[in-house]
């Protein structure tokens, strides 16, 4: 009896063991309260979108309005101080449409608590920018009660322009203080009733007219995304307004910037334009055997290279933009390959080439020097005469010519590797002409007339006007590209017996294009590929959309009513052309969460993942809506990845977005005698995204993470 009651006694302290446990873990788990308490849970609120008209609207705006949506549902509008209405100057009216976003009680009734109301005056014309530049002539009268940057709200004439300045309008140098004589640029809003509102103010001092600078160096501090404020380049203040157009990288410390701005009276620079170049990797070049590799891209291959002390198996990533020649075998397990990697700021390396190589017997392989005495056709046995004898050997259409342009020919002098078969003969693996008999030529310029492949194309350099023969066979760079009128070329050309030029090589010379961000609604629609109206707070906006447009999320239809952010690049005739388009959503949003780790644990897609992270093992589900990155990309066991996921009701995570994570420069193309067997790719670089991964533009930005979305750059 005694052991019965000892037994029941260790089984209750067990049991009571496992619940305190349990409720620690529980404790422990996101969103899990194990706290007990008897007051109600607080009240939760979410975002709503309500689009309709103003039916009442206090004298002051702040206040409560009443909206009647387009259902003719009434709404309550609570609107207070720091509530934003745009646009600033707006004097919102009863039968104005209004666009309101604010928070909503989940147990309330038709009430809203607003963050921002968009007010759509009927009959208000399209605001459009107007700039100028010009003398202060006359600012607010100062007062003794007011001071900091209120002292120079209300009316100031610049240039002869009366233009309004509030809390709004943005005043750079932040710190100088505005004075009548100072030279302004002003950037301003017609607003209804035909005054002007300032949206920037840029001073400067009468002395500083012709002090432009340029610099270059590091980038020691700089502030947030999108970058407005102070950074310090190489030591000096660079001031950043929304004025100035930010090229190259994305900007961060340790990178280098070149700066050219105007220089002021404290000796800070005010900054025109910014470019900031990516940062340099290390390039490694080894050979070595496969191992292990896959078809899917990116991916990871495993090559076994031989080192002083034995051998050593090295990981690299194969990216969409490797190039891997198989020119002399396919690849497979146990293939000599050479490998050519950037080694990125974690260490791992990631491959630009991988070439396969002839495993060769170095007892079989013969050199030579000499002079073709005797030819023949291809394949076919061909004679070279050396400082001793005559050498037959057989050239094949596997033979390797360098340079690929020259001819091979009676007389040419050239050196030979040759391979010794079984029967004793010579076949040619690789013959080098070391006089060619054609100069090559270098041509820089513009197409101005155009012909069909093959037929003559005319280049205008400085100086004149060059005819040379696209034929077939003439390398186009980068290899997307066509070659158009108007096209920045370079032209590798080789000089023809009749003094005529055949291009061996063209390099078209791609022009960044402006990039400009829009957000507005969609109201008017048409075919796709076809040109869509978009309306904004200030205008109504013409946009080409094109079969090649990005539509995120991924699998929606664009349509009427869409409230859309959209990223375009203005072409040369002044048109917009769309290149991403997200449609946002007006439904109240998903908890979104980001994190980083290793991928231990595949399934299917659908089918639940398993990240390793630094702290934690995180499962995701993968759908067939989720995206992945680089597009065509396959997710595979040991990818690093950054994911973006939205909890669901049941306290799963449902990917969203999976970037797989590759970080490679730009790979300049080069030509060569040697090398010039294909146009280099350039590989993408791209930056990872953070929680609002389809992050808006400002004009002159270049995000990298979108070429990985939506193809080759224009550049």
């Amino acid at each position: 009896m005694r052991k019965l009651i000892t037994s029941v006694v260790v089984a209750l302290a067990l049991v009571a063991a496992f619940m305190v446990l349990a409720d620690t873990s529980l404790a422990s788990r996101p969103g899990v309260d194990s706290t007990v308490d008897d007051n109600p849970p607080p009240v939760r609120v979410r975002m709503v979108s309500l689009r309709g008209t103003i039916t009442d609207v206090p004298t002051d705006t702040v206040g409560v309005w009443t909206v009647t949506d387009e259902a003719d549902n009434v709404w309550t509008v609570t609107v207070t101080e720091e509530t934003r209405i745009v646009p600033p100057m707006v004097d919102p009216a009863v039968g104005d449409p209004v666009h309101v976003l604010g928070t909503q009680e989940e147990d309330g009734e038709q009430a809203v608590t607003a963050k921002q109301i968009v007010v759509k005056k009927r009959d208000q014309q399209p605001a459009r920018p107007v700039q100028f530049r010009g003398e202060i002539e006359k600012l607010p009268a100062s007062t003794d009660t007011v001071t900091g940057p209120e002292a120079y709200y209300g009316e100031w004439v610049v240039a002869g322009f009366t233009v309004t300045v509030d809390a709004d309008t943005m005043i750079h140098p932040d710190k100088r203080t505005p004075e009548v004589g100072m030279t302004a640029n002003v950037i301003a809003f017609e607003q209804a009733d035909g005054t002007l509102w300032a949206k920037n103010i840029v001073l400067h001092r009468p002395e500083e007219e012709e002090s432009e600078v340029e610099i270059e160096g590091l980038i020691e501090a700089l502030p947030d995304a999108p970058y407005l404020g102070t950074w310090i380049v190489d030591g000096f203040t660079v001031t950043v307004t929304d004025t100035t157009e930010l090229k190259g990288a994305t900007p961060a410390v340790s990178l280098t910037a070149k700066v050219k701005g105007q220089e002021l009276e404290d000796d800070t620079i005010l900054a025109e334009k910014i470019i900031v170049e990516g940062p340099e990797h290390e390039m490694v070049e080894f050979e070595g055997k496969v191992l292990v590799y896959t078809d899917t891209r990116p991916s990871e291959w495993v090559i076994e290279r031989e080192t002083p002390t034995g051998t050593e198996q090295v990981s690299v990533t194969v990216t969409s933009d490797t190039f891997v020649n198989t020119n002399k075998g396919p690849v497979e397990v146990g293939a000599l390959v050479e490998v050519k990697a950037l080694r990125q700021t974690d260490g791992t390396l990631v491959a630009v080439l991988i070439k396969v190589e002839d495993e060769v017997d170095e007892d079989t392989k013969i050199v030579f020097e000499g002079t073709v005495v005797a030819t023949d056709t291809i394949p076919g046995d061909w004679v070279i005469q050396t400082d001793s004898e005559r050498i037959t050997v057989e050239v094949t259409s596997e033979t390797k010519i360098v340079p690929p342009w020259a001819s091979l020919e009676l007389g040419s002098e050239v050196k030979v590797l040759a391979l010794q078969q079984a029967d004793g003969s010579l076949q040619a693996f690789l013959i080098k002409i070391e006089r060619p008999n054609m100069e090559r030529v270098k041509i820089e310029g513009t197409v101005v007339a155009t012909d069909t492949i093959p037929g003559d194309w005319v280049i205008q350099t400085d100086s004149e006007e060059v005819t040379v023969e696209v034929t077939a066979e003439t390398k186009i760079v980068p290899p997307w590209e066509s070659l158009s009128l108007g096209d920045e070329v370079k032209v590798i050309a080789l000089e023809q017996a009749d003094g005529s030029l055949q291009a061996f090589l063209i390099k078209i010379e791609r022009h960044e294009l402006e990039r400009i961000e829009i957000e507005g609604t969609v109201v008017a629609t048409d075919t796709i590929p076809g040109d869509w109206v978009i309306e904004t707070d200030s205008e109504r906006v013409t946009v080409e959309v094109t079969a090649e447009t990005v539509v995120l999320p991924v699998g929606e239809t664009l349509s009427l009513g869409d409230e859309v952010d959209i990223e375009a690049v203005e072409e040369s005739d002044g048109t917009l052309r769309a290149l991403v388009i997200e449609i946002e959503d007006e439904e109240p949003e998903l908890d979104e969460l980001t994190f980083e780790g290793t991928v231990v644990t595949t399934d299917t897609i659908p089918g639940d993942w398993v990240i390793e992270t630094d702290s934690e093992r995180i499962t995701v589900e993968v759908t067939a809506e989720t995206v992945v990155l680089p597009a065509g990309a396959s997710l595979s066991l040991g990818d690093e990845v950054a994911v973006v996921a939205l909890e669901q009701a049941d306290g799963s995570l449902e990917a969203s977005l999976i970037t797989i994570l590759v970080d490679v420069d730009d790979v300049d193309p080069t030509v060569s005698e040697e090398t010039v067997q294909r146009p280099s790719v350039e590989p993408a670089s791209r930056d990872v995204a953070g929680p609002s991964w389809a992050q808006s533009y400002r004009r002159g930005s270049q995000p990298q993470h979108w070429r990985a979305l939506a193809g080759p750059s224009t550049n």
